[in-house]
C-alpha cells in the first residue's frame, strides 16, 4: 500500500493538495493507498510510527512553529528512503532542500501543472524500489529487493551483498563486473573495483571516500574520484 502523508497548517491548501493526489492516483487506477493528514508539524513530528510507515511525504515549508524544513530532517532521521516533497508559496530553500534530499519543489500556485511530473517521477522511483533480483547465492538462489542492498563488495572470488534491513548479507562466486550490469539500471555506481554501492545509502562523498548511511567508510581511488563525484551529484540532481 502506498502510503502518503500531507502536513500543512492552512486547511485551503491541506484540502487541495489532498483532492489533487486522489484524482492523479485514481486517473493512474491505483487504488491500493491511504493519505494521511496534519494540520500542524507539532502533531506530525510526534507520530513516529506514522513516520516510519509512509513513503512520501507532502510538506509545506512555512508553518508556525516547527517548519517545513525542521520537519523534513526529523523524518530523514526516521526515514531515511522516503521521498519529500515541499508544497510552498516560495523557491527560496534549494540548499535546505537539497541537504534533506526532498525530490521536488512545487509552488502552490501551480499546484496543477507541477503535481502530475512530481508523482510520475516518485511512482517510477518506487517502482525501482520494489524491483526485485534473483542471484544464486551460496546459501541458495534467492530473490530480494534492489532497494535492500545497501553495497556490493568483491573479496577474491567471492562477491558479498551488504543488506539495509538485516544483518544477514548473501555470497555468492561470481565477478562484480556482472554484477554491475545488472543493477546500474537501479541506482548503483561503481566507486572502486571492489565496491559496488546503492546511491541511495550514500550519506557523504568526500574527498576519495564514500560514507554510507549503514555507517560504512568505503575507499575511492584518486583516479576514479571525478568520475564517481559526476556521477553522484548527476543523481543526487535528478532528486531535486
Amino acid at each position: 500500500m502506498l502510503k502518503i502523508v500531507i502536513c500543512d497548517d492552512e486547511e485551503f491548501y491541506l484540502s487541495n493538495i489532498q483532492l489533487k493526489i486522489q484524482s492523479y492516483l485514481q486517473e493512474k487506477n491505483i487504488q491500493d493507498y491511504e493519505i494521511i493528514t496534519f494540520g500542524n508539524s507539532e502533531k506530525l513530528i510526534q507520530a513516529n510510527a506514522v513516520i516510519q510507515d509512509c513513503q512520501l511525504f507532502f510538506l509545506d515549508i512555512n508553518m508556525s512553529g516547527i517548519n517545513g524544513i525542521e520537519l523534513a530532517e526529523k523524518i530523514r532521521d526516521i526515514h531515511k528512503s522516503a521521498f519529500i516533497v515541499f508544497v510552498t508559496a516560495y523557491i527560496d530553500y534549494a540548499i535546505e532542500g537539497y541537504r534533506v534530499k526532498a525530490i521536488r519543489y512545487i509552488i502552490k500556485d501551480m499546484l496543477d501543472s507541477m503535481l502530475a511530473e512530481c508523482m510520475d517521477t516518485i511512482m517510477y522511483e518506487l517502482r525501482i524500489k520494489n524491483q526485485k533480483v534473483k542471484y544464486p547465492f551460496i546459501d541458495g538462489t534467492c530473490e530480494i529487493y534492489s532497494h535492500d542492498i545497501a553495497y556490493i563488495e568483491s573479496d577474491k572470488h567471492k562477491v558479498i551483498f551488504h543488506m539495509v534491513r538485516n544483518q544477514d548479507n548473501y555470497e555468492l562466486y561470481d565477478k562484480l563486473d556482472c554484477i554491475e550490469k545488472g543493477l546500474e539500471q537501479y541506482g548503483f555506481l561503481r566507486i572502486h573495483k571492489s565496491f559496488l554501492v546503492n546511491m541511495v545509502y550514500i550519506e557523504e562523498l568526500t574527498r576519495y571516500q564514500v560514507k554510507m548511511k549503514t555507517g560504512e567508510i568505503l575507499s575511492i581511488p584518486r583516479e576514479k574520484y571525478q568520475y564517481v563525484e559526476e556521477k553522484y551529484y548527476e543523481n543526487e540532481g535528478k532528486m531535486l
